[in-house]
């Protein structure tokens, strides 16, 4: 149970984090969408405090105590000062899916406890020993030649990941911070981190379709499809921390800083606030930041087309917005700007004759992205099969009919499945089976949540 309960008082920290945050910078108009973003803002702000002391030399052994005594210290003083109060009734529907939630992708933690390492890929394995390094180094610091040389501490090599190549660090770093605080090693606390993580990808799903204060049951939907989706569960169980992590902060990102812009408190408040969030996503999961950046541009295009938007109200929200994320990122923006550059220069053709990814690249893959049949599933009954494959083709129309339709009318949710939908087309058509079975997973939460505000517009319409 120890193991389940850190999961669960990860959350709860990370939601009190996030809640003060909210309370002193962004809009009241909507305590639930806050309570939903809460926890993903409140992973963020923990990680960058952590990332900077690194990067500054000081371990994460000792920078990760002390960031936490001062993030809790400022969190009771904020909502001291704000005294924001919270919608409990209205919150109880939503704490019984993220249970669901946590129970769907966690119970063996249940079982095993800290023990649990699912599958103990070779993903985890990375991130693990990458986290060691920044538990007992600064970010920058030189490994010892003659450890490197006789194999004493292999978590030494990953300063050759981070500090020369350049790869994105920050689950490693929130992994190095919760075994600051634990004393557990990295093995033990894996598992509980990435249930905690999902956890906040739930919320932050159901505040991206849930952003108006009308949209409660949008939310809650939302929230419960992402929870039983297939592959968002695999990203779990599979160790894809990073990924799983990063869409947390995609959610939220979106929420906060997508046309029409929730800016009711000054643009200096929106800018403090997306920062943090899309700063820490840099860290992160600095790959599908343009897809958030395509989604800005599509719906600031459409609503401007529209009249609901002037272009020129934009600029001081963006302005603030790029001067914060300078101001928390310095050097590693250009890090980070690069790695997109790496990865976007990955959009290449496969050799499908040694294909590990083909599943979507095959008939079968229209069921495989609903879950209808299991990617691990090499046969199937007919006429079962046909009809799983139909009703999958099906679905894909409805949502994209759906993300078009949204999209046009202003929502958020229905940008980001826009442009991750044709994302999907681009690697179909390129033929790259790694990059098209990744995006599908990317896809859940957004084309989910579409589907769910479709249908319920249309629901209020026949009404």
């Amino acid at each position: 149970m120890a193991a389940f309960g850190l999961s669960v008082a990860l959350f709860l920290f990370w939601s009190l984090l996030g809640w003060a945050a909210l309370a002193a910078l962004h809009s009241r108009r909507n305590l639930l969408h806050n309570l939903l973003l809460a926890p993903a803002v409140g992973v963020a702000a923990t990680l960058l405090p952590v990332f900077w002391l690194n990067r500054l030399g000081l371990p994460v052994r000792y920078a990760g105590p002390l960031v936490t005594i001062l993030l809790l210290a400022a969190a009771i003083f904020l909502l001291y000062r704000f005294r924001t109060p919270l919608p409990l009734r209205r919150l109880l529907p939503f704490a019984a899916v993220l249970l669901v939630a946590l129970l769907l992708a966690g119970h063996p933690l249940l079982r095993f406890g800290f023990d649990w390492v699912s599958y103990g890929s070779d993903d985890m394995a990375n991130y693990v020993l990458a986290a060691h390094r920044f538990h007992d180094y600064g970010f920058f610091a030189l490994p010892d030649g003659d450890a490197l040389l006789h194999n004493r501490d292999t978590s030494l090599y990953y300063w050759f990941m981070h500090a020369v190549i350049g790869d994105r660090p920050g689950s490693e770093l929130l992994l190095a911070w919760l075994m600051s605080l634990t004393r557990l090693n990295g093995l033990q606390v894996f598992m509980p981190l990435i249930l905690a993580l999902h956890l906040a990808l739930v919320a932050a799903a159901g505040a991206l379709a849930g952003r108006s204060p009308r949209a409660r049951t949008a939310a809650l939907l939302t929230c419960f499809l992402v929870a039983c989706s297939s592959l968002t569960t695999l990203g779990v169980v599979y160790q894809l921390i990073a990924q799983t992590f990063g869409l947390a902060l995609l959610c939220a990102a979106g929420a906060l800083i997508l046309p029409p812009l929730p800016v009711r408190r000054g643009p200096w408040r929106y800018g403090l606030l997306g920062a943090t969030v899309l700063s820490a996503l840099l860290v992160v999961y600095p790959e599908v930041v343009p897809f958030l950046a395509l989604a800005f541009v599509l719906s600031a295009t459409i609503q401007t087309l529209r009249r609901r938007l002037a272009l020129p109200t934009l600029l001081w929200p963006l302005t603030t917005l790029s001067l914060f994320c300078v101001l928390f990122l310095n050097r590693y923006l250009l890090t980070a700007l690069v790695f997109i550059q790496k990865a976007i220069g990955k959009i290449q053709p496969a050799d499908l004759r040694y294909s590990l990814f083909p599943f979507y690249l095959l008939p079968s893959g229209l069921a495989n992205l609903w879950g209808f049949l299991a990617l691990s599933q090499t046969t199937f009954a007919e006429p079962w099969l046909s009809l799983a494959i139909a009703a999958g083709a099906l679905l894909l129309i409805l949502a994209a009919a759906a993300a078009a339709w949204q999209t046009w009318l202003g929502q958020p949710i229905a940008a980001l499945a826009t442009v991750l939908l044709a994302a999907t087309i681009l690697f179909f058509v390129r033929r790259n089976d790694f990059g098209l079975f990744k995006v599908t997973m990317f896809l859940q939460p957004f084309v989910l949540g579409v589907l769910v505000t479709a249908w319920l517009r249309l629901a209020g319409r026949r009404a």
